[in-house]
């Protein structure tokens, strides 16, 4: 698997496992809190997969962007898990517009 292919795999993680979830059922503290998988079982197997992503991220300046980019989509993940433990829906609503912007591909 090449590096392109394993940023999709993140992305398209992100986006059917928990962004059109999301949008679907509701932005709702309630509601992602339920989502299953969670938010943390997604946010764990994404740092794997970004690990990878890492190590096959050389020295080309495209494939180092992928890595960034799906860095910060695990990033953002973690923030949105943080604040629906703290049941801040504000936060969660920021965050979510924030995270399609770096999921959009």
């Amino acid at each position: 698997m090449d590096t392109a292919s394993l940023y999709q795999s993140i992305i398209s993680v992100i986006q059917k496992s928990f962004i059109e979830p999301a949008e679907r059922f509701g932005l709702s503290v309630t509601e992602l809190k339920g989502l299953d998988p969670s938010i943390e079982d997604l946010i764990l197997h994404l740092n794997g997969i970004n690990v990878i992503l890492g190590l096959f991220a050389k020295d080309d300046h495209l494939e180092i962007n992928m890595a960034i980019d799906a860095s910060q989509c695990v990033v953002i993940m973690e923030r949105i898990a943080q604040a629906i433990r703290k049941e801040n829906q504000e936060a969660v609503d920021k965050l979510i517009i924030e995270l399609k912007k770096h999921a959009n591909y």
